[in-house]
C-alpha cells in the first residue's frame, strides 16, 4: 500500500469541510464576538469617551490681482502658496495683535486650516477650536490679518471678504459604528481562518481510516465507537461498522493461533480490544477459543521497550489507535521501531471514532438518510 509522509500527504478537503461544517457554530461566535470587540471600542472612543465638540468658523476672501508687467508675474498664489503662507510669522502676528484672547502661534497653526482651492483669487479659511467664541474671535482677527497684507504688498489691488465668519458651527462626527462592527466582524473571521490553517497543518490526528492507510501503509480493519452504555454498545455491536470490523479480523487472523493488541497510549484502547473480541467473538463462533490467552494486551513499546521478544513470538500484531489524539508522530515512531524490531504488523483499529463523521465521510448524503431510517 502506498504511504505518505506527514508533511507531503495530500490535503483532504471533504475532511477539512466535514469538520468545519460541525464546527460552523464557531465561525458564527467570532464574527459575532470580533464585530462587538471593533463596535464597542469604536463606540466608546467616538461617543461615550468622545473629545469636548469642536466649531468651526469660515471665511471666504476674492483677491484681485494687479496688472502683470513684462517679465512679472503676480498669480502664484496657488493652493500650495497659501498653504505655506498662511503660517508665516507675518500674518500669524498680525493675527494674534488683533485678538484679544492671549494663544500663541502654535495654536493658531493647528487651529487654522484652508480649503482646496478652485481659484487661485478665491480662498476659503477655516477656524477650528473647541470653544465657538474663540473660533469667531480667530476667524475675525484673521480676516483683518489677511486685508493688511494684501494693503501691503504690490501683487494685490484689493480684497473682498465674501462671506466673513459670523457663525461658529458645531462640528458632528460622523459616526459609522456599523461599519466598524463589520470590520471586526471580517477581520475576526480571517485570524479564525488564519488559526484554523495552521491548526491543520499541525495536527497529525487520525480521524479516520484512510488518513492512517495513506500515511502508514497498514490496513485498518475497522472502527470501534466509545460504548458508555448498553444501548450505545447494542447499536455498535448490529451496525455495519461492527460487521466490517469483524470480517476484516477474521480474514488477517486466520490459522492464527498468537495475536498481540498493542496500544499507542497506554490506558487507550487494548485492553478493551481484546475484552471485546474475546467476549463477542466466542458467542459467534468466529475463534474456537479454549485458550483465551490468543489475544494478549500489551503496553505501549514507546513505554516498555523490554516487550519487543515477546511480540516477534507473535504471529501478528493489531494496533489500537486513538481517534483525534493528536498523537501521528508518536503512532510513525511505534511503527518504525516496530518494523525494525522485525515484527508482523497485522494491521490497526480506531478506536473511540466519531461514528457520525465515518458516515459523513464514506457515505453519500442519500445513504446517510437511510442509515438514520429515513426515507
Amino acid at each position: 500500500m502506498e504511504s505518505f509522509i506527514y508533511g507531503n500527504e495530500p490535503m483532504d478537503l471533504k475532511l477539512l469541510a466535514i469538520q468545519l461544517w460541525k464546527k460552523l457554530w464557531i465561525w458564527f461566535v467570532a464574527a459575532i464576538v470580533g464585530a462587538f470587540i471593533f463596535g464597542g471600542i469604536y463606540y466608546l472612543k467616538t461617543v461615550t469617551f468622545a473629545p469636548a465638540p469642536s466649531f468651526e468658523a469660515d471665511s471666504d476672501f476674492y483677491f484681485t490681482f494687479a496688472e502683470e508687467s513684462p517679465g512679472v508675474s503676480y498669480v502664484y498664489y496657488n493652493e500650495t502658496t497659501w498653504n505655506s503662507l498662511i503660517y508665516t510669522d507675518e500674518i500669524l502676528e498680525t493675527t494674534l495683535n488683533y485678538m484679544t484672547t492671549v494663544v500663541d502661534k502654535e495654536f493658531l497653526k493647528k487651529a487654522i486650516t484652508l480649503k482646496p482651492m478652485s481659484d487661485v483669487r478665491m480662498l476659503t479659511t477655516v477656524v477650528t477650536t473647541q470653544d465657538s467664541g474663540l473660533s469667531l474671535e480667530i476667524a475675525g482677527a484673521l480676516e483683518k490679518s489677511l486685508k493688511d497684507y494684501t494693503s501691503g504688498h504690490v501683487e494685490f489691488t484689493g480684497m473682498t471678504i465674501q462671506t466673513p465668519a459670523t457663525t461658529a458651527y458645531q462640528v458632528l462626527a460622523t459616526i459609522k459604528t456599523l461599519n466598524a462592527a463589520i470590520a471586526g466582524g471580517v477581520t475576526a473571521l480571517l485570524l479564525l481562518f488564519l488559526i484554523v490553517a495552521v491548526y491543520y497543518i499541525l495536527d497529525d490526528s487520525i480521524y479516520i481510516q484512510s488518513t492512517f492507510e495513506k500515511r502508514y501503509g497498514i490496513n485498518m480493519l475497522g472502527t470501534i465507537v466509545s460504548m458508555a452504555d448498553t444501548k450505545t454498545r447494542k447499536n455498535y455491536l448490529s451496525s455495519n461498522d461492527w460487521h466490517m470490523l469483524l470480517e476484516n479480523f477474521r480474514l488477517v487472523t486466520k490459522e492464527k493461533s498468537k495475536i498481540a493488541i498493542l496500544g499507542i497510549e497506554k490506558g487507550n484502547g487494548a485492553e478493551f480490544f481484546k475484552e471485546l473480541m474475546e467476549n463477542e467473538l466466542t458467542k459467534i463462533d468466529v475463534l474456537e477459543i479454549e485458550n483465551k490467552e490468543i489475544l494478549t494486551a500489551y503496553e505501549p513499546v514507546l513505554e516498555n521497550q523490554s516487550q519487543y521478544d515477546n511480540l516477534r513470538k507473535e504471529e501478528g500484531i493489531l494496533l489500537v489507535i486513538p481517534y483525534g489524539e493528536h498523537n501521528g508522530k508518536k503512532i510513525e515512531l511505534t511503527i518504525r521501531q516496530l518494523q525494525k524490531q522485525n515484527c508482523v504488523i497485522l494491521g490497526a483499529v480506531l478506536n473511540n471514532a466519531d461514528p457520525k463523521l465515518t458516515r459523513a465521510y464514506y457515505h453519500s448524503f442519500h445513504e446517510r438518510n437511510n442509515i438514520h431510517g429515513k426515507k
